[in-house]
């Protein structure tokens, strides 16, 4: 969850396998606390889904597949779980909070809640990078902090949720390419107040982190579905729900949301959480006191690449694993070839190159997400394999430049796209070693 101006960047973190039926988040600084959720079972069956996220309400606890649990910090703040590609039909145990139990979780608990915040919780969710706020968003903080029943990390956040939800002022549009905008995402929608669920969640995120830079709030962005259509116990989500939202860090409570900013019929269905009882400041006293929700004398969640040894403390056979891995790298240097003289085949278009880019990445098993700009994607993959950041930013720009701008190209850029697109089928095929690693994780 760090921004970089123009979007989010997922917080550097470790992969840690987890076997069939195992515990997902116990020993992380999530697992949740029962005084303050209720248990839920979810069937999830895929249809048409390319990602390999595991998908469920709430905090999943354990899942009947092997899977890879992603957590940033020495703490382990969770930030996703992958299955393996192909996995079918999975049933995930998960814990939601009782927003709907003002004697477990309220607002005015919220506001009673400590300030006092983790130190790695605040050194990984609480920057605002230089730049981030211009004149436009320092006045949208202002009329927040003015506006706002009191200072507190609570009414701070419902307060914007309210102000930005006013669809009066702010416009949910999808297509904003008419809006030349040169400044951060965030300045950028607090002038024109018009945009998408990311440019309101980023916006609702980044002002919570700086209304108050000598105690910064801690936030964060969540990306998921929004819900979709219920017929008795099955619901039906569809890719074109995808959505992004913030969550509030509250001691004691933990992460809480979601807190959705996008305004009525678009965003999900606001958390129902009300006033409650008076309560005194302090903390909570049926919340455990363990900030971390699982076993204090349990060290950190370690992953890695290092191969483990087998019973009876005799190391693997380095001579198999060699061959082994020699043939691995003919057989990628044979698709390499093969793809190098393939093509493309035929005239190259910008679009025809972008199909063909992310066509190869999703066999790999690195699709785009619902909710990916074209740019967002393109660093993604570049993030992967560094060596075609150049090519991806090649032909992302092209595809930008005649969908959205209408800018017709020709002669050296074409010719650019069309070798970009070339050396792209074979510097993505190192994506092949970056999913073997993964399903090698899994399978410890």
């Amino acid at each position: 969850n760090a921004f970089n101006l123009s979007g989010w960047e997922k917080t550097n973190g470790r992969d840690v396998p987890v076997e069939a039926g195992a515990p997902i988040l116990v020993g992380t600084a999530e697992n949740p606390q029962t005084a303050l959720t209720k248990p839920i079972k979810v069937i999830v069956h895929p249809e048409d889904f390319r990602g390999n996220e595991l998908l469920t309400l709430g905090s999943p606890t354990v899942v009947d597949h092997p899977s890879t649990v992603r957590v940033a910090g020495v703490q382990g703040w969770f930030t996703g779980v992958d299955l393996p590609f192909g996995s079918g039909d999975y049933t995930v145990d998960a814990r939601l909070l009782r927003l709907d139990e003002t004697d477990v979780i309220s607002g005015n608990r919220l506001i009673a809640a400590t300030e006092v915040y983790p130190k790695e919780i605040t050194e990984l969710y609480t920057d605002v990078p230089p730049d981030t706020l211009g004149v436009d968003a320092e006045l949208l903080l202002e009329q927040v902090k003015r506006n706002a029943r009191s200072q507190d990390p609570y009414d701070l956040a419902t307060e914007i949720v309210k102000i930005l939800g006013n669809q009066s002022v702010y416009k949910y549009e999808t297509d904003i390419t008419d809006l030349n905008c040169t400044v951060s995402q965030v300045e950028c929608f607090a002038r024109y107040k018009r945009g998408y669920c990311l440019h309101y969640a980023s916006t609702m995120a980044i002002l919570l982190r700086a209304a108050n830079p000598d105690n910064p709030i801690p936030t964060r962005l969540v990306e998921g579905f929004l819900p979709g259509d219920r017929v008795g116990n099955i619901e039906t989500v569809k890719n074109k729900g995808a959505h992004a939202w913030v969550e509030v860090y509250f001691p004691g409570f933990g992460w809480v949301g979601p807190f959705d900013p996008t305004g009525p019929g678009v965003a999900a269905p606001p958390s129902v959480i009300k006033d409650g009882p008076a309560v005194s400041a302090g903390p909570v006293a049926t919340i455990p006191p363990n900030e971390r929700g699982g076993d204090p004398t349990r060290p950190p969640l370690v992953g890695g690449d290092t191969i483990p040894t087998p019973p009876g403390g005799q190391p693997p056979n380095r001579a198999l694993f060699i061959v082994l891995t020699v043939l691995l790298v003919l057989l990628v240097g044979g698709i390499a070839l093969a793809a190098w003289l393939r093509g493309p085949r035929g005239e190259i278009s910008p679009d025809r190159a972008w199909q063909s880019m992310t066509k190869a990445a999703s066999q790999l098993g690195y699709g785009r997400r619902a909710n990916q700009t074209v740019y967002e994607y393109a660093a993604t993959l570049g993030e992967l394999v560094p060596v075609a950041k150049a090519d991806l930013a090649t032909v992302a720009d092209a595809k930008v430049e005649t969908a959205y701008a209408r800018v017709r190209l020709g002669g050296d850029r074409l010719h650019a796209v069309g070798q970009a697109t070339r050396r792209l089928r074979v510097s993505l095929l190192r994506l092949v070693f970056r999913r073997d690693r993964r399903l090698r994780r899994r399978r410890r």
